[in-house]
């Protein structure tokens, strides 16, 4: 991360110097046109519950900010999907009608389909892989397939593993999950995967999907521990199975013309906090995935977690999507993300 975070300012600070020579008009964007006391402010939407540990990161993110600026970056975050769903507030940043986001990755692939590669299903064998690849190779990778649509990634945070819950049997193969209505993102390698498994996938938004549970227009979902709480799918789902099927990566990122249009200084200081929202949401990750599980298990649900032979039927009948995978991306990205692996 440190060398990435070295390498996108060297950039910025290059694309200033070259606005600089060439004379542009205006305030002077981040060549220190702005008066040294001007005020800036960053929304930041999300989807997430305000106890999610993206939220909880993104307090210190504005807090620091706001500090270390000396009142220059006001940081005004809007929670819980106030300003529309993960995909309407990616497209926002993208276009430039918000400062900032975060989100499951996958939201983000209808314009950037390689974003959907974290998602394929059991690519990384473990936590400490997949958060070596995003923050190696693969991550630069697919930072870079985002600066055509005006994105600059300033954290790759975490949801973690999905897990697959529903509110009609125990499950302990894809045998049990054969027509079942389940909600799934709007991705194709999601759809797949669910179709392969026998179950009935219905691409929903993240906004919508605790009414759909409650009034049964499906009866089951995947999410990382962390959402199944905060977003309380417990109070209308009784069956939690531990499938760690995907890993659901959580990017911060900024509309990069209005970075751009900030001094240098300021820019710096947004790169350094967003580096720090980064290493504080991977850690309320750990700490807050333990309290929930053990609060679901208090509360009654029924939480199956497979057995080394029960979880590779699962794996070996997602592997039945991955010909299409490879026809449509190539191996390259994938085999990238797959050398992170310990085993």
């Amino acid at each position: 991360m440190k060398k990435r975070l070295t390498k996108s300012l060297m950039f910025v600070m290059i694309l200033a110097l070259m606005v600089t020579i060439a004379g542009c008009g205006g305030n002077g964007g981040g060549n220190g046109g702005e008066a040294a006391d001007t005020v800036f402010t960053l929304r930041l939407g999300h989807a997430a519950a305000i106890d999610h540990p993206g939220h909880l990161a993104s307090e210190i993110f504005k807090r620091d900010l706001y500090e270390r600026s000396g009142g220059r970056l006001v940081v005004d975050i809007f929670p819980g999907g106030a300003l529309g769903g993960e995909r309407q507030l990616g497209e926002g940043v993208s276009i430039g009608t918000l400062e900032l986001t975060f989100g499951g990755a996958d939201a983000y692939s209808g314009w950037i389909p390689e974003w959907g590669l974290i998602g394929l299903p059991y690519l990384f064998d473990s936590f400490e892989s997949v958060t070596a690849a995003l923050a190696g190779e693969f991550g630069a990778r697919l930072e870079e397939l985002a600066i055509p649509h005006d994105m600059t990634v300033l954290g790759w945070g975490g949801i973690g593993f999905r897990q697959l819950s529903n509110d009609a049997r125990i499950i302990t193969s894809p045998d049990d999950m054969r027509g079942l209505m389940i909600r799934v993102m709007e991705t194709p390698i999601h759809i797949a995967l669910f179709n392969a498994f026998g179950a009935n996938p219905t691409p929903l938004a993240f906004t919508e999907l605790f009414t759909a549970l409650q009034q049964g227009t499906v009866d089951a979902q995947d999410n990382p521990i962390t959402n199944f709480y905060v977003m309380r799918f417990f109070e209308v789902q009784r069956y939690l199975t531990l499938t760690e099927h995907v890993y659901t990566a959580l990017p911060l990122f900024i509309n990069t013309p209005f970075l751009n249009s900030l001094p240098t200084d300021l820019q710096e200081l947004i790169f350094e906090a967003g580096a720090e929202w980064e290493v504080n949401q991977l850690k309320f990750l750990h700490e807050l995935e333990a309290e929930y599980l053990q609060r679901l298990i208090d509360a009654g649900i029924t939480i199956t977690t497979l057995t080394p032979q029960q979880k590779r039927v699962f794996m070996d009948m997602a592997l039945e999507i991955y010909p299409d995978i490879y026809a449509e991306y190539g191996d390259e990205l994938i085999n990238i993300a797959r050398s992170y692996n310990r085993l």
